[in-house]
């Protein structure tokens, strides 16, 4: 029985290991990358929900926004303090105009400036936002804006219509005003009581206001917010210098439209939209402050002017890097994973791999305790059984012959006896040795039992080679044996049985054996007798060779 050591089971276990390891690397590396891919893949696409939704809202707000400063614009053109002045200019009903403006601009924060000009574009009541304090400015400060375009424009229009100027920054004394004042400048038409035009309400509304309201829902997401005017110039954008290029004379190829043309040319024509580029993702939806959806509820003529300035794209721009952000925190953070379940996996193969090489070797243990003897490692009887069967078949299907040689040792028991049965363990285990040395890889020496054995040559040229192994063999057997009590001397006797010549079953090819062997032994022992001739009896020492023998010899 073959006993492994703990090297040769490391070794064993070896390949069953690199199999499993192998097959759940490969089963757990398909199920990460299938993750990985899912995860990313719907991640850009939440991406991409998620900044149509901002976006959507961003232009919600606005509108709603928005609809809130018309209604004050139209409050203001129909309140009855104003139309009291009207009927009646006195300093009284001013003062209450004015008072009711201020309140307006202290409540509201979100005008720089309320007029109420008159017919000839004069300004009768102006309240200056002043950073946070509101104020009525006295008379002798009051200007004429007749010839300014916003009062041209407004004055123009018939009741209940509004004019709305680009978004631009406020210019004082042909100069910008720094730090910037965005700045959107809505007038409508003032009506008497009697229906005739006595000239514009004016609302200077503080764009910076618009522009913190999109920048705050737009924080939510994960794109970078721009606003675009209608020419492609930036109105909002995370780097501060890159607005409101078009004030500036040095400044005017500062445009996205300039700098991205096809993209802006895709942005024109339609609405709304989604477009991926090797650079990022840009969405962008269009805001329009005249539009019907921000008119709606609101009781206007629709026929608000502006010169297109008042349509404006909201853009929001997701890089690519941005994108590829969260597909490589997702690969470290995979790839940590993965590394514990690999780690995890090598160690459950291994464990299994040691678990399938000891049931197997348990499997070999019990096949080797069932077929081969524990003492020589010579096939037992069972396994004997088998190798002679498949012998006979081999023999009769290839029309050549085999034979059977009984074998029982000749002083083996005065050696047990004398020695000891751990001499008599130790002399079987060198007998067995020296049986297989003298026969081929296809021969089988097989141990019977006790001091019998059988030996199965699969091919005999003729009754001569036999005649030579044989002798062969129990020369072997007479050349003494060095034990550690003693030095052994024994000889056999020995049965030749031929199959299929002589006989083709088992129990036959055995049973002559058998009874040849024991005629050798009946005639003086260490010889060997042919069963077809039992009455013949062959003297090893004396027997002629023949030539054809010494195929059998293992060299």
């Amino acid at each position: 029985m073959r006993i492994f050591t703990q090297t040769q089971l490391f070794k064993k276990s070896l390949k069953p290991f690199l199999l499993l390891f192998v097959f759940f690397a490969i089963l757990l590396g398909g199920m990460i990358t299938v993750f990985y891919n899912f995860q990313a893949g719907n991640h850009a696409t939440r991406l991409k929900v998620e900044e149509q939704h901002s976006i959507t809202l961003q232009r919600m707000v606005v509108h709603n926004y928005f609809t809130s400063v018309i209604s004050d614009l139209m409050f203001l053109a129909g309140q009855d303090d104003l139309q009291a002045y009207l009927q009646d200019p006195t300093e009284q009903n001013l003062s209450s105009v004015n008072l009711e403006l201020l309140n307006l601009t202290k409540n509201r924060k979100q005008y720089d400036q309320i007029r109420y000009l008159d017919e000839n574009g004069k300004e009768i009541s102006r309240i200056n936002f002043n950073s946070g304090n509101p104020h009525i400015v006295d008379e002798q400060r009051l200007q004429n804006k007749q010839q300014r375009y916003y009062f041209a424009e407004a004055f123009k229009l018939s009741q209940g219509s509004f004019y709305v100027s680009p978004l631009d920054l406020n210019v004082e004394h042909g100069e910008i005003e720094t730090p910037y004042k965005p700045m959107i400048r809505i007038g409508t038409p003032v009506y008497d009581r009697s229906g005739s035009k006595r000239g514009i309400i004016l609302l200077n509304y503080l764009g910076e206001n618009l522009l913190n309201i999109i920048q705050d829902v737009g924080s939510v997401a994960h794109g970078q917010t721009m606003l675009l005017n209608a020419e492609g110039y930036w109105l909002k954008h995370p780097v501060a210098k890159k607005e409101w290029g078009f004030m500036f004379k040095d400044k005017t190829d500062l445009s996205f439209a300039k700098q991205n043309p096809e993209l802006w040319q895709q942005f024109m024509a339609t609405p709304k939209g989604q477009i991926v580029t090797p650079q990022g993702v840009y969405t962008f939806d269009t805001i329009s402050l005249i539009d019907s959806g921000l008119l709606k509820g609101l009781e206007t003529n629709m026929d608000a002017i502006s010169k297109g300035d008042s349509t404006w794209k909201i853009v929001s721009f997701i890089s690519a890097s941005t994108i590829s952000a969260y597909a490589r925190s997702l690969t470290v953070n995979l790839f940590t994973l993965g590394a514990g379940l690999f780690l995890l996996v090598a160690i459950l193969s291994w464990y299994l791999a040691l678990s399938i090489t000891r049931w197997k070797r348990s499997q070999e243990q019990l096949f080797s305790m069932a077929h081969f003897d524990c003492l020589t490692g010579l096939p037992t009887r069972a396994l004997f059984f088998d190798r002679l069967n498949q012998a006979i078949l081999l023999s009769t299907r290839g029309e050549r012959q085999g034979a059977l040689l009984y074998i029982d040792l000749d002083g083996f028991k005065h050696i047990n006896d004398s020695l000891g049965h751990d001499a008599g363990d130790e002399l079987l285990t060198l007998v067995a040795i020296r049986m297989k040395d003298c026969c081929r890889s296809s021969d089988t020496v097989a141990r019977m039992g006790g001091d019998e054995f059988t030996i199965i040559l699969s091919e005999v040229p003729s009754r001569d080679g036999a005649e030579v192994f044989t002798k062969k063999l129990l020369s072997e057997v007479e050349k003494p044996f060095p034990l550690k009590q003693a030095v052994a001397q024994i000889s056999a006797s020995v049965g030749v049985c031929f199959f299929p010549i002589e006989n083709t079953t088992i129990d036959g090819i055995i049973k002559d054996a058998d009874k040849a062997m024991y005629v050798s032994k009946s005639k003086g022992k260490n010889t060997f007798t042919f069963a077809n001739n039992m009455a013949e009896i062959i003297d090893s020492k004396h027997a002629t060779h023949t030539h054809m023998g010494d195929s059998l010899i293992a060299e």
